[in-house]
């Protein structure tokens, strides 16, 4: 059960051409899809870190700011004692 199948020589290069153009075409559109993501994640990239920088700055500016108002980064876990003068000191006193 062979099937006699013949084709002429004259069509079997045209076949094969037509083949050959129709793989070519199916990859230039796959590479030109693949350029263009890369296109839109660099882009995107770029995006971002062009935030991050901002974000940097605006952290820096605010830390510059923060210094001067402050001098001291430190900040304190209880609150300092009262002074001799403050009402709460003066009341005891006044109640002994």
């Amino acid at each position: 059960m062979i099937a006699n199948l013949s084709i002429s020589i004259l069509w079997l290069p045209l076949i094969v051409l037509l083949a050959a153009f129709a793989g070519f075409l199916f990859r230039s559109s796959q590479i030109a899809k693949s350029k263009k993501r890369i296109i839109y994640l660099e882009n995107e990239m770029l995006r971002n870190h062009a935030e991050i920088l901002k974000l940097q700055q605006e952290m820096i500016e605010n830390e510059r700011n923060n210094v001067l108002a402050h001098k001291s980064r430190v900040v304190p876990m209880k609150e300092s004692p009262p002074d001799e003068n403050s009402e709460a000191v003066q009341k005891k006193k006044s109640n002994k």
